[in-house]
């Protein structure tokens, strides 16, 4: 998982970051809020637990941003039709396909870190299958010595 961090001290930077994400078709899960706005205050501390869960860790297919609203003029799709504070959006396909946080077919829309983990779970792509160990034997051939002889090899397989 990639999360970032859009405000005053790395807005260009951060900025860039996010449209490269979205240009790569990463699936962007972004907040965006209001300095000094109640509801966004409460918000954004759930909002930032989602970067030390362990669930999402090794997610290197997800990005997920914390933007300041006076920081997003650098990042066009994010900005259309954010009607107030705070603004919770999914976005796909290089920013053209979106969703708001409060449409989404959650159970549950309380602005906890768990609803925010239900929707980036219903909405992010699934990794692709269980990954079991296996262990295959193989005949090597040892050059030094002239011989061959069998080995065991553990490694990693898709099912």
């Amino acid at each position: 998982m990639v999360f970032l961090h859009v405000r005053k001290e790395n807005a260009k930077k951060e900025s860039a970051k996010v449209n490269r994400l979205l240009r790569e078709n990463k699936p962007v899960f972004a907040l965006i809020y209001m300095e000094g706005c109640g509801p966004c205050n409460a918000t954004r501390p759930e909002w930032s637990k989602l970067e030390h869960l362990p669930a999402l860790k090794n997610r290197t297919d997800i990005v997920i941003a914390d933007i300041d609203k006076d920081y997003i003029d650098g990042i066009p799709h994010l900005k259309e039709n954010i009607q107030g504070f705070p603004t919770l959006r999914y976005f796909t396909e290089g920013g053209k396909k979106k969703e708001e946080y409060e449409e989404s077919a959650i159970s549950k829309k309380d602005r906890t870190v768990d609803s925010f983990m239900e929707w980036i779970e219903s909405k992010a792509p699934k990794k692709g299958g269980s990954v079991r160990l296996t262990t295959r034997r193989r005949t090597r051939f040892n050059r030094r010595t002239r011989r061959t002889r069998r080995t065991r090899r553990t490694r990693h397989t898709r099912h």
